[in-house]
């Protein structure tokens, strides 16, 4: 008989280090007022959707507000019980 195991995983992510500056960029940004290069787009991303919104902007407030970087934990699970056989 094969066993089947579920692999669960945490990870802790952080964002950061930011200071009032690139906040200032990235709301000069959003109102079509500034530029930003591909490093800063990638940078600001913080919660890695691949759009910088109102977010990312809430987020960077989070970091700055706790020092310049912003923590989370991630978990990934991967559950064979759960999976359906096509």
């Amino acid at each position: 008989m094969e066993k089947l195991y579920i692999l669960k995983l945490t990870f802790l992510k952080k964002a950061g280090p930011f200071v009032e500056r690139d906040f200032k960029k990235l709301i000069n940004y959003l109102n079509d007022a500034g530029t930003l290069n591909d490093e800063e787009k990638s940078r600001y991303d913080i919660n890695e959707d691949g759009e910088l919104d109102a977010m990312d902007m809430y987020l960077m407030t989070q970091a700055i507000s706790n020092g310049g970087t912003y923590e989370y934990k991630g978990n990934f699970e991967i559950n064979p019980y759960s999976a359906k056989k096509q």
